[in-house]
């Protein structure tokens, strides 16, 4: 049909605008501040983090004023520390900087650029595997979607991931990998690949309630092995002085408002993001940090109306539910920033291969795909960005949790509609 030809193919325009002009944009950026200074931050953060244990030994990992004085050489005109907010530090567990270790060994430009290839890489295999629904037979017509398959590299947390050099695209493939397994059947692994999302464990450590109140006991005993290697790992190597150090980092991070420049709060995508920008100057660190505990504690009931049901990886809605669970995540965490959104990728195009033409998920999925890029592409501002992810994460769980609540399954629907339209997503039908 003319109309549906037209609007794809505006689609395909408005894809390929945000994923032009946000490098552009990005450019300035680079070209106005310097290499490391914003763009690659986050990666030079890691490479600093890796030569102080190289050079000083693992406890320095958590020393903030060593992790500073290495960030400032990364940067051409150095780290101003008559500022304190400019302090940075090492916030991870200790063996997430074995890779980092490698990528040193090409300079500090060369291993950004290696970083970025390899994220780029791991990417479009999820996009190229996720998007073919988990293994399922699609034609010709569904690889040209361009929801699916070129909307997904216009995402903001995506490129801005990539612009940072942040380590989310690496936790979204984690997430991939579970997923299938847990499509497989093949739980333990399921739970291991999970644990990759322990780099960030306010958004890892999702998955255990859920596990737990599911008696998923193979997948919940991998997850919690993986954490329990990484903690001591970390004891291991860092000792007790490192462990100090971290504590008092933890602390310092871990203000309302008043925190290093680093947090930078006003441009997450959760809760805490939320009030720091809507409550009054008049609210203090403690009166902030409780209304942020109750509201994030508060959000994980969320997740009762989620998971109520059977567990059934292989049902059309496992991935709906996965996605709703990392969106509740997402909005729960402490520190969440727009980058971590990217986790929402892999379910969201599970969940796109599963459903109908005219699912609501598409459409929300389209909107949350361009219109936070373009936005930022055009007028250079994150936090209206992180803005419209929070609505159209807010519309994406509403959705799924009212189709929950009428109990519709979208296999059933497709199996209503006519045989001629059911053999275009023959994949959608058998699972």
């Amino acid at each position: 049909m003319p109309t549906a030809i037209s609007s794809t193919n505006l689609l395909r325009v408005a894809c390929v605008a945000a994923i032009v002009l946000f490098p552009l944009r990005a450019l300035t950026c680079w070209v106005g501040d310097g290499l490391f200074y914003s763009l690659g931050v986050d990666y030079a953060l890691y490479g600093a983090s890796a030569e102080v244990a190289a050079q000083s030994g693992w406890p320095s990992i958590y020393n903030p004023d060593a992790i500073t004085r290495s960030f400032a050489a990364w940067l051409s005109g150095g780290l101003d520390r008559g500022d304190p907010s400019t302090l940075a530090a090492h916030v991870y567990h200790a063996p997430f900087l074995f890779p980092f270790f490698a990528t040193n060994l090409l300079g500090h430009l060369g291993g950004f650029v290696a970083w970025t290839i390899l994220n780029l890489l791991l990417y479009a295999a999820i996009v190229r595997e996720a998007g073919a629904g988990a293994g399922d037979v699609s034609t010709a017509t569904d690889r040209r979607d361009p929801i699916v398959e070129l909307a997904p590299f216009a995402f903001l947390p995506f490129l801005f991931g990539l612009y940072l050099g942040q380590v989310v695209i690496v936790m979204a493939f984690g997430l991939y990998r579970a997923l299938r397994a847990f499509t497989d059947g093949r739980e333990w692994a399921a739970g291991c690949w999970l644990g990759v999302l322990l780099a960030k464990p306010q958004l890892g450590l999702i998955f255990v309630p859920v596990l737990l109140a599911r008696r998923r006991w193979r997948a919940l005993g991998a997850l919690m092995f993986v954490g329990a290697a990484l903690a001591a790992a970390t004891i291991v190597l860092v000792g007790t002085e490192g462990i100090r150090g971290y504590l008092a980092t933890a602390r310092a991070f871990s203000g309302f408002r008043q925190v290093p420049r680093l947090v930078y709060p006003w441009d997450m995508i959760s809760i805490r993001g939320i009030l720091v920008q809507v409550l009054p100057a008049s609210v203090d660190e403690a009166q902030g940090l409780l209304a942020v505990h109750v509201l994030s504690a508060a959000m994980l009931v969320v997740l009762v109306p989620i998971w109520r049901g059977p567990w059934n990886p292989r049902e059309p809605w496992f991935a709906r539910r996965m996605l709703a669970t990392m969106i509740v995540a997402l909005l729960a965490g402490f520190h969440t920033h727009v980058h971590a959104a990217v986790l929402l990728v892999p379910p969201l195009l599970m969940a796109l291969r599963r459903g109908q033409v005219s699912d609501p998920l598409r459409t929300l999925a389209a909107l949350m795909f361009l219109v936070p890029t373009l936005s930022v592409a055009f007028n250079s501002n994150l936090v209206q960005g992180a803005w419209l992810l929070i609505i159209l994460m807010a519309g994406l769980l509403g959705s799924i949790l009212v189709d929950l609540a009428r109990g519709e399954r979208p296999c059933a629907a497709i199996a209503r509609i006519a045989p001629r339209a059911a053999a275009i997503s023959p994949g959608g039908v058998a699972r």
